[in-house]
């Protein structure tokens, strides 16, 4: 079931897309909506939630990257997302756009509602705002769960595949949504939501997409990128190529000891374009499997993660021991973001593997 839901803050209200059937694991969805405002705002607060992960775009530009979190710490609620600053908005007619990836299983940390969709509830200057008209919802057509091993028991996360002949500028202000679906309204009890709970820690930290430590191709058809150290990581290609090549994007932390983890597919358009993964995995190095035809111009890495900093050193003339500082520190922080409000700590491989 697909739901756009206006806040507990103001009538407890969802909206929800009329289907015989709940939205199927792995799938994403479109959200747009307009929103008028009579001055600029001095001041704003948006409560948005979703289940599971959105990215929001204002007039077409990215304001939110992989905003909410799993439903585990609070197995009968949702958080929502508290937004002081979307630096887009403005006076006049405002487009809004969201992209919802919606888990629709458990995993060890996230607690399956049956209801995809999001919560919006917007305030400027001290007024509430109410959007101009039902949200228009698609599911969006280019993602698609690609074949292929899925990932273990212990991930609420399906593998992504997005074929760009079928992508569509949805967030784009002249984008027209009229033959989309409109949305309807249920409760918040009644979509599995219950409560919003408001997120209690900082959105991830971006640290921008950067260059790889060092790349090599292993025969004609793989390339591998090297990480700096253990990250959580979206991949990014460039490429030129034909229509309906297919790429395969993994790390070596796929099998996580045994436990298959996650993989991501992209099916080419023709010419020059661009591919970044949405869902994050973590590794020491990521491999790109290339058909035949495809030519790679440039391949990069966005690391993200739990919004602080390292503190504290150490250093001795034992270049074990100052390894082990180094590598456990790092394991420190990868485990900061996973077990408690993303993903388990199955996708850091044990025996080690972090080193």
């Amino acid at each position: 079931m697909l739901v756009c839901c206006l806040s507990v803050y103001v009538q407890a209200q969802v909206w929800t897309l009329k289907e015989k059937e709940p939205a199927a694991p792995g799938t994403w969805w479109c959200f747009r909506n307009t929103v008028t405002l009579d001055e600029q705002p001095r001041s704003l607060e948006l409560r948005l939630a979703a289940d599971t992960k959105y990215w929001l775009w204002v007039n077409g530009e990215l304001q939110v990257s992989e905003g909410g979190l799993k439903r585990g710490p609070n197995p009968l609620d949702t958080y929502c997302d508290v937004i002081t600053s979307l630096p887009a908005l403005r006076a006049g007619e405002n487009t809004v756009a969201l992209l919802v990836w919606y888990f629709g299983k458990d995993g060890f940390s996230h607690r399956n509602s049956s209801t995809a969709g999001i919560s919006f509830s917007l305030s400027c200057n001290g007024k509430e705002v109410e959007p101009d008209a039902k949200w228009r919802v698609k599911k969006h057509p280019a993602y698609y769960v690609p074949q292929g091993e899925q990932p273990n028991y212990r991930l609420a996360e399906s593998n992504i595949g997005f074929d760009a002949v079928k992508d569509i500028p949805f967030m784009s202000p002249d984008y027209d949504d009229k033959k989309w679906k409109k949305a309807t309204e249920i409760t918040l009890e009644k979509a599995g939501w219950n409560q919003l709970v408001d997120r209690p820690i900082p959105f991830w930290k971006d640290y921008g997409l950067k260059p790889y430590a060092k790349t090599e191709m292993q025969g004609d058809t793989l390339l591998r990128a090297y990480l700096p150290y253990n990250a959580q990581i979206t991949p990014y290609i460039r490429l030129k190529a034909p229509a309906g090549k297919c790429i395969r994007i993994r790390t070596d932390n796929y099998r996580g000891g045994s436990a298959t983890n996650v993989f991501a597919e992209y099916r080419t358009c023709e010419g020059e374009q661009t591919f970044e993964c949405k869902g994050w995995m973590n590794g020491h190095y990521v491999l790109y499997e290339l058909p035949e035809g495809v030519e790679v111009l440039d391949v990069k890495y966005r690391e993200t993660g739990y919004d602080t900093s390292f503190a504290g050193s150490f250093s001795c003339d034992d270049p074990m021991l100052t390894r082990l500082w180094d590598k456990s520190q790092r394991t420190l922080y990868i485990t900061m973001r996973e077990p408690i409000w993303t993903v388990p700590i199955a996708s850091v491989p044990s025996g080690g593997a972090t080193w």
